[in-house]
Parts: structure tokens; sequence; C-alpha cells
């Protein structure tokens, strides 16, 4: 009890509860983990239509070339090579590619897709993780068969694009990483009537795909250099901060005034001592004198004798005796 009874050794505890408390409160608002990212490689997938034309006789641009506008009335065929590459290679999977002509008209904004056919379509598995493919379209037969299906929908101002698909899919190893692909590209061999040309859009198509590992991890902390992770030191300083909290919650118990029971008599005691008296009897509690004060409703004469505070009322010779120790001799020691 006389150590909780100490001021010096309250101050050191609060200051104790004063550095553990801040630790505590600084660690609970830090991150207890972190994500940590490690590039493990990239994949890449390129696709690419390379195109030429097969001209009609003329004494421009002679029988073949590869432009970005085509002349229309002077295309007869195009040749096309689609090239598909992917790094790193994947080890096995397979593709499709297809050329479909869409017939169409406009309403307002909106396409309204009347007729489509397969002009072109072949399947493959890839060698090395990659392919080639070359193939014809023959735009004279492409226009008399537009003509047909014109004639035949009653439509004179019927629209056309032929529509180029690759699809690859397939799976591989990124730097010992699993990895299933799928690639898709799409185009269009544009058939401008209004400019009279034909031109090719997204003809070409490259993809990048980053791979990462994600670990999580604790992260560390210093508390009065002493290294721990976070978790860790915020169940240490918390604990160790109420820990320090309970002296100093000890000496201000302690150290609080006692009660004075008799308050509520207060206003009916006076200073003094009896004079002589034939009986003396002894209370044993505050209550007693209460009791005795309700019974007689004489003054309590109040006076201190060594360490002790005495209560007396007399009544017909009789003094009636509480006595109690004295409250500054309960004072702790600083």
């Amino acid at each position: 009890m006389r150590f909780f009874k100490s001021r010096r050794v309250a101050a050191i505890f609060l200051l104790l509860f004063l550095v553990f408390g801040f630790y505590s409160v600084k660690l609970i608002r830090a991150q207890a983990q972190m994500v940590v990212t490690k590039d493990v490689g990239t994949f890449k997938a390129h696709g690419e239509l390379e195109h030429s034309a097969v001209f009609l006789n003329n004494s421009l641009y002679g029988e073949k070339g590869s432009m970005d506008n085509y002349p229309r009335a002077l295309v007869d065929a195009f040749d096309l090579t689609y090239r598909y590459q992917s790094e790193p290679g994947l080890s096995e999977g397979h593709y499709i590619i297809s050329v479909t002509t869409v017939y169409y008209v406009t309403k307002g904004t909106e396409e309204v897709s009347l007729w489509e056919e397969e002009s072109f379509h072949r399947e493959g598995k890839l060698v090395n993780g990659s392919f080639e493919e070359s193939f014809t379209l023959n735009m004279t037969e492409l226009n008399n068969r537009s003509a047909l299906i014109s004639e035949e929908l009653g439509i004179k101002r019927l629209k056309r694009k032929m529509v180029f698909s690759a699809t690859v899919i397939g799976t591989g190893d990124v730097n010992g990483r699993k990895v299933n692909e799928e690639f898709s590209h799409t185009g269009e061999l544009v058939d401008d009537i209004g400019a009279s040309i034909y031109y090719f859009s997204d003809a070409e198509k490259v993809e990048k795909k980053p791979f990462v590992d994600r670990s999580i991890v604790k992260t560390n902390a210093s508390v009065l250099g002493i290294n721990s992770n976070v978790e860790t030191g915020r169940t240490v300083t918390t604990f160790l901060a109420f820990g320090a909290l309970l002296p100093v919650l000890g000496y201000l118990y302690t150290s609080r005034p006692p009660k004075d029971e008799t308050s509520k008599l207060r206003p009916y005691i006076v200073r003094g001592t009896p004079g002589k008296v034939s009986r003396k009897v002894v209370l044993e509690s505050y209550d007693d004198l209460k009791k005795t004060f309700e019974l007689i409703d004489r003054p309590i004469m109040n006076y201190r004798e060594g360490n002790e505070d005495v209560y007396v009322i007399i009544d017909e010779g009789v003094a009636y005796e509480y006595r109690r120790q004295s409250p500054e001799s309960e004072k702790p020691p600083s």
C-alpha cells in the first residue's frame, strides 16, 4: 500500500504511461502490413495484316503496289498476309482467321446489316507461338457479287464492308508462370464508294500484358530502439501503457481525502471537552453516534485526544462517547 501512496513512484509511472501511450497510438495508426509487388515478366502479342493491290491495266501504278488508299476503279484484287507473333512464344495454341463481307444500309446513325457472307476462313495450330496466312480477295468477283445481292434486295445504294478477324487462344510460360492468353484482332477493308477508294482500318494490333507477383509482408517499427513488427509493437506498447497506468490510478485512489462520516452532523457539533460525568458509554460506530443524537437531541462536543477525534453527547451526567482516528494522521507520506 505504501507503494501506491508514493508521489515519486506515481510520477515515474505517469511518465511511462505517456511514453508507451504515445507509441501505442502511433502504432495503431500505422499499417501492420503492406503489399509488395515484383515484376515477373511481360507477355507481348503482335498481329498485323499486310496488304497490296493487284491493279488493272494502267499507266500510273503498274501491276502491283501497297499504299494507304487505293483507287477503287483500278483494283482487281488484294494480296493479303496476316502475321501473328507472341513473345515469349506460346507453347501451344490455335488460331482462326476469316474475312466476312457485310452488306448494310444506314438508318440515321445506325448501320442495319441486311446480308453477311464469309469470303475467307482458315484455322490452324500455332508454331513456336506464331502463324502466318496469305490469301487473295478478288475484288472484281466481289463487285459482281455485290451487284447481284443489291439487285436481289432491290436496294441500289447498298453499302459494303469487309471485316477481317483473327483470334488466337493458347498457353505459354512467362518466367516460370503459366499463362492462358486470348488475342482478338478485328479490322476492316472499307469500300468508300463516295470517295472511290479502298482503305484498311486497324490493320495492326499490339498487346502487352505485365505479370507481377504480389506478397503481403508485415511492416516493422522501432520502439525505444527495439525493432519489431507493427502488430507485436502495438500489442506490447498498449499492454505496457495500461500496466503503467495502474500505479497512477492507485496513487489517486489512496491519496484522495478521507470521507468525513460526521459531515451530516456538522451543524450540531461544537468544540469543547465535557466536565465530570457519572458514567461513560462507549459508542462503537458513527451510526451509533447518529442514533444517540437523534434520541437525546443534545449538542455533540468534539475535541482531539492524541491521534483520535472524540465526539461526546452529555445527557443527565452520562457521556455517550465515539472515537475515531483523526484524518490528519491518515495523510499519505510524500
